[in-house]
């Protein structure tokens, strides 16, 4: 979820199924900060960390083309389990905001950027909002593995999708703005169809006869490092296979969706017992075993929440004119 409040603020926000101590934890331990902090592809070494009001945070962020940024922060401010104010004092000064407020059990996270030049918003405010929404994306999948429960994680993403059927109208689900842009209902129903073929690569995983020593190709590598699908669009070849159904009523997807947390829950548990080297190979990823492909069900439900939001506002605009 994105809120933009003022000309020089970015703000995301979202929801985590985790405690507010783990989800704080994640931010002052920096053995755990440094694994998620940046966007997809991002890596950072740290020079000093001191999370105490006037404590400083120096860094080297290495970008995926092997560029070094380095970057020097100031806390400001710390309220245990609550909020963290810092400074970013490099180039382009700015001040982050994180708070962290307990919604029934879970942690809602807002992350507030406010920068010194109106201008500089203006020319990235797009950028700033991806680049954040995968910052969230690492941090969403550090917690999962280190908690080594991925079904509650997940059973929170699609209850969003099954939230928002609730709302739909038969018209709003079957709306297309262009011929080759997805309605709703088309989302929803690759979104169904691509879970329920991971979890079909889970079974045959577990009933391998024997072990596959190749692993992930480098793409597949950098996916699973990341926790999350690149923020890009991917467009998928033209052909009958890849037109999703326009047809299917909320009712229908809601049962959809009740089919994959079903059998979801009902591997999560076997999950563990699946030998890690049992693998079937992905087109694009190569090969994966049993944990990664369940993986790749909540990743891909996350990866097109994004779409789902312009889906929805496409609606709106038109029906509004």
């Amino acid at each position: 979820m994105t809120t933009n409040i003022g000309d020089n603020e970015v703000v995301n926000s979202r929801t985590f199924a985790f405690s507010r101590k783990q989800v704080f934890e994640a931010w002052t331990t920096p053995e755990r900060l440094a694994r998620w902090w940046g966007p997809l592809g991002f890596s950072s070494t740290f020079q000093e960390f001191d999370p105490r009001p006037g404590g400083e945070w120096r860094f080297v962020m290495h970008g995926p083309d092997g560029t070094d940024y380095p970057n020097r922060s100031m806390f400001e401010e710390i309220v245990p389990y609550e909020r963290i104010v810092l400074r970013h004092l490099n180039a382009p000064p700015f001040q982050i905001t994180a708070t962290f407020a307990e919604a029934d059990g879970k942690t809602l996270l807002t992350f507030r950027q406010t920068f010194e030049q109106i201008s500089f918003v203006k020319q990235n405010r797009e950028f700033l909002n991806s680049a954040n929404e995968q910052n969230l994306d690492r941090l969403e999948a550090l917690l999962a593995e280190l908690k080594g429960n991925f079904m509650e994680q997940y059973a929170a993403v699609i209850g969003e999708y099954q939230s928002a059927l609730k709302k739909y109208s038969i018209p709003q689900l079957r709306y297309k703005s262009a011929p080759d842009v997805w309605s709703l209902g088309q989302m929803y129903d690759h979104l169904i169809l691509a879970a329920l073929d991971y979890l079909d690569q889970v079974e045959r995983c577990a009933s391998a006869a024997e072990e596959q020593p190749e692993g992930k190709t480098a793409g597949g590598a950098a996916l699973f490092e990341a926790g999350a699908f690149p923020d890009i669009r991917i467009r998928l070849p033209d052909g009958p296979e890849n037109t999703p159904d326009n047809s299917r009523g909320t009712d229908e997807l809601r049962d959809g969706l009740d089919v994959v947390l079903k059998r979801m829950a009902e591997w999560e548990s076997r999950l563990s017992e699946v030998n890690h080297n049992l693998k079937v190979k992905h087109d694009g990823f190569g090969w994966l075993n049993a944990q990664e492909w369940f993986q790749m069900i909540g990743m891909h439900f996350r990866h097109h929440l994004r779409q789902k939001s312009e889906l929805e506002q496409k609606y709106t605009d038109a029906d509004q004119n």
